[in-house]
């Protein structure tokens, strides 16, 4: 808990329920599902397709860094140390994509020709 001008304030992790939690996974899974069926079914051309995946992506990182890792955007305490961890998640994120894409590129240029 915080202590600001003699006034208890919680965190963000303590005004967090377990119905609240809930929904938020549930919102989850469904982009997860979302991504997976417009890939799946083609309903799209490819580059309204790479859009809508990317836009998902985004959306889905932001709700788990606000409501699972507890980001709070209007806190002053914690913004370094908010910054940092964001950009070591990046990196590795931008590390994990690049090194995925290379080995498919790859795989498909070493067994499909």
């Amino acid at each position: 808990m915080k202590i600001n001008k003699n006034k208890i304030q919680k965190t963000s992790y303590e005004k967090t329920t377990k119905s609240n939690l809930m929904k938020i996974f549930l919102t989850c899974i469904t982009l997860t599902s979302l991504s997976f069926i417009l890939i799946m079914q083609k309903f799209l051309n490819k580059k309204i397709l790479i859009t809508c995946i990317i836009l998902n992506t985004i959306i889905q990182v932001l709700i788990q860094c606000i409501y699972f890792l507890y980001f709070e955007i209007l806190s002053k305490d914690t913004k370094q140390w908010q910054l940092i961890s964001s950009i070591f998640t990046a990196t590795i994120i931008t590390i994990f994509t690049t090194g995925s894409l290379w080995i498919m590129k790859h795989l498909h240029n070493n067994l499909m020709l």
